[in-house]
């Protein structure tokens, strides 16, 4: 669908009429380089905005920034509100409607303008994916090009100032990571492994992966932290029967494994004690002077370690077994095939909305941590 460049004008011609740092939503300029006079983009823009009142009563009520539902509202009327609510101070709401939009049709102003929302957002990952996405397809001595650069020139100035550096892993890798908005929807800001920087504040992040339950979690970035903030997350699959994750199981294993494996080794010590009592005993039978009481009380003491020789060997055998056992269990712990990513209280709007239709790869990932190292693997 092509897209006029009045719903463009609008936006620009604000621009023009803000100060010099630039905090309007210029990106919006369209490349085409169509030129429209002033009082043509107000009469259309007005119209626009007519449009946009009729598709939801609730605009005609004086807001700056309506919201509407679905409704059939085309690419052009959504950038309008985008503008609207951009212009508003209201980002979250400027974003979705952006995102409705770039839905329908594809633009780098479209592009532009959700990298300026999300860096007044202070996701600034993705404003700078998007800022550069923009460069990429536009030319480089253009006007809109230009702006990007100096936006991309304050982004840099904002994440030296007040940005907080977080790193995301999950296993299975490749889940989507989604940050809630203040109005409600969800903005993809990636997938695992993930390292981004975000404006220091709360926010609440969401992990999802088809046919694996959806991790929801509220952080603190703190820009003032020497480290990146850094979440972990094993995710379970939707199927599974017990709430208990893959890597629970093998952990589970390997400590009941390595505490039977100690336990045979103090096992072998006593029957190494056992042998050396009856060597004992035997070398003092073959004395000539032999006191038959003294052998019996060397031959009961033999016995006693060889006794506890089997039982803790027992004890050790049978521990291995289950650690082993529950190890095993932890690698063939995977997904059912038929399963699907049902809502479930998560996420329900948006970016969040949307299924995955990549199916489930099989991966192997090393893995070195200070809790754990190996590789994982699923399939």
């Amino acid at each position: 669908m092509a897209i006029s460049s009045s719903a463009w004008a609008q936006s620009d011609s604000s621009s023009q009429a803000s100060s010099s740092d630039d905090t309007s939503n210029g990106d919006t300029q369209t490349t085409d380089g169509a030129k429209t006079s002033n009082k043509a983009s107000e009469a259309d823009a007005t119209d626009r905005d007519k449009s946009s009142a009729s598709a939801d009563p609730k605009s005609n009520e004086g807001s700056n920034c309506p919201k509407t539902s679905g409704g059939s509202i085309d690419a052009e009327q959504l950038i309008v509100l985008g503008i609207r609510c951009f212009k508003a101070e209201s980002y979250s709401q400027a974003y979705t409607y952006y995102r409705r939009a770039q839905s329908e049709t594809s633009t780098s102003a479209l592009t532009a303008a959700l990298g300026r929302s999300l860096h007044k957002l202070g996701f600034y990952h993705a404003a700078r994916r998007k800022y550069e996405t923009f460069l990429e397809n536009t030319e480089s001595d253009s006007e809109g090009a230009r702006k990007i650069q100096r936006r991309l020139e304050q982004l840099d100035k904002d994440v030296a100032e007040k940005g907080a550096e977080v790193r995301v892993e999950s296993f299975p890798s490749r889940a989507r990571i989604l940050i809630e908005l203040d109005n409600g929807d969800w903005a993809e800001v990636g997938r695992t492994p993930f390292t981004g920087v975000f404006e220091e504040s709360e926010y609440r992040v969401a992990i999802e992966k088809p046919r694996y339950r959806r991790e929801m979690q509220t952080l603190q970035f703190d820009s003032s932290a020497p480290n990146p903030r850094t979440l972990q997350l094993e995710l379970v699959s939707e199927r599974s029967e017990l709430d208990m994750s893959a890597l629970r199981w093998k952990r589970y294993g390997l400590i009941t494994g390595g505490a039977s494996l100690a336990v045979l080794g103090v096992s072998g010590v006593f029957f190494g004690f056992t042998w050396a009592k009856f060597d004992e005993t035997d070398d003092y039978v073959r004395e000539a002077d032999y006191v038959p009481a003294t052998r019996n009380r060397l031959v009961e003491k033999a016995h006693r370690f060889q006794r506890t020789a089997f039982i803790l060997a027992a004890v050790g055998g049978t521990g291995l077994a289950t650690g082993i056992g529950l190890y095993v269990r932890g690698l063939t712990l995977q997904p059912d095939a038929s399963s699907s990513q049902t809502n479930g209280g998560a996420p329900s709007r948006g970016e969040a909305t949307s299924s995955n239709a990549a199916g489930f790869e099989p991966e192997v990932q090393p893995v070195v941590n200070p809790r754990y190292f190996g590789i994982r693997a699923s399939w």
